[in-house]
């Protein structure tokens, strides 16, 4: 229980600080305007990328250790509660803010029956086993850096420098928690592709439509598998749905 636990808050703490991130970086970069209609998880993809890029930096220089990544933590809340303070923008999105659009109860019953299975994916991603590509590479690699401090070669791994974004989180979770609060960061990017199919289509038709785009992506059986694993499949996916969205938006605009 005290295993579920901590991996559970471990995702809350990450998944806050990925987004309070990627909302720092939306004002500051964007106006706060550049991430609608899907600025929650578009927050927090874009707060990864931040930290993949750090995580990066620290990995190059030979600092990925834990008492680094505190102090980087430290000094990145510190900057959001500053400008937070500075600006006085909110730290949700304006679209949470609005009026709710009403569904009918086939929609939400549909959206029941996703929680459930979503449920039951979750409680199998916080079961302490490793996946066998995750015990090969995609964990060993960030492992084996963390106690280098950063990037070695690993002779005799056709995998080990490929792909590195998403096992830079995992080295960041690793060092928070363990193997169990990087297979649920794995969870939460395919749970958030779930998110966006949904604000998008629901953008592009109505809410029923979007809950239907959301289930057809959760029935696809590779996808129940990977949200289970410390895999890098669906954070790829989330980027690139997230990069095929927004150039989407720059063309009709």
């Amino acid at each position: 229980m005290s295993y579920l636990l901590a991996n559970t808050l471990g995702l809350v703490g990450l998944v806050g600080v990925f987004y309070l991130t990627g909302w720092a970086a939306d004002h500051i970069l964007l106006a706060g305007r550049g991430l609608a209609p899907v600025a929650g998880v578009g927050r927090f993809g874009l707060g990864a990328a931040v930290w993949i890029a750090l995580l990066f930096l620290m990995a190059a220089v030979g600092l990925l250790n834990p008492p680094m990544l505190g102090l980087m933590l430290l000094l990145t809340l510190a900057g959001v509660w500053r400008y937070r303070r500075a600006s006085g923008v909110g730290l949700l999105p304006d679209s949470a803010a609005g009026p709710r659009i009403a569904e009918d109860w086939s929609a939400r019953l549909v959206g029941c029956g996703m929680a459930v299975l979503l449920f039951v994916i979750w409680v199998q991603a916080s079961w302490p086993s490793i996946a066998w590509d995750a015990d090969v590479y995609h964990l060993t690699v960030p492992r084996l850096y963390l106690e280098h401090g950063g990037f070695r070669r690993i002779p005799f791994n056709v995998y080990s420098n490929w792909p590195l974004n998403t096992q830079m989180l995992y080295s960041m979770a690793l060092m928070i928690s363990g193997s169990g609060l990087a297979k649920l960061l794995h969870f939460t990017f395919g749970f958030s592709i779930l998110v966006t199919i949904y604000r998008i289509v629901k953008r592009e038709s109505t809410a029923w439509a979007g809950w239907i785009g959301a289930s057809l992506f959760l029935l696809n059986p590779v996808v129940l598998d990977e949200m289970r694993a410390a895999y890098v499949d669906l954070a790829f996916a989330f980027f690139f749905l997230l990069a095929f969205f927004f150039v989407h938006l720059h063309l009709e605009s």
